[in-house]
């Protein structure tokens, strides 16, 4: 039987939001373990932000141009994207995790 490793099943892509330029690498999918237990599987609001912060590795989203280091990768912050990106962000992981 052949190893399979992680890195064999999740791509990362890089995806720039049309509004902000905020530049994010996401990965194609999420695992199980980054959800938390109880979460339901459901397509609501908080659900899918929570599940798109799992799927975001890094992003170049600060508070302040002086900052050094990025925004926490949370629904908190997530939910301070423009709306615009925000759509076309759920869109492109979408297509990148068919």
């Amino acid at each position: 039987m052949n190893k399979i490793t992680q890195k064999e099943f999740r791509n990362i892509k890089e995806i720039v939001l049309p509004i902000s330029g905020i530049t994010l690498q996401c990965y194609s999918s999420v695992l199980v373990g980054d959800l938390p237990s109880g979460i339901a599987m459901k397509e609501d609001l908080d659900s899918s932000i929570l599940i798109i912060s799992k799927v975001i590795k890094e992003w170049n989203f600060y508070d302040k141009q002086e900052d050094e280091k990025p925004l926490e990768i949370n629904v908190d912050n997530i939910k301070r994207l423009p709306s615009p990106d925000f759509l076309s962000l759920v869109e492109q992981l979408k297509l990148f995790s068919s």
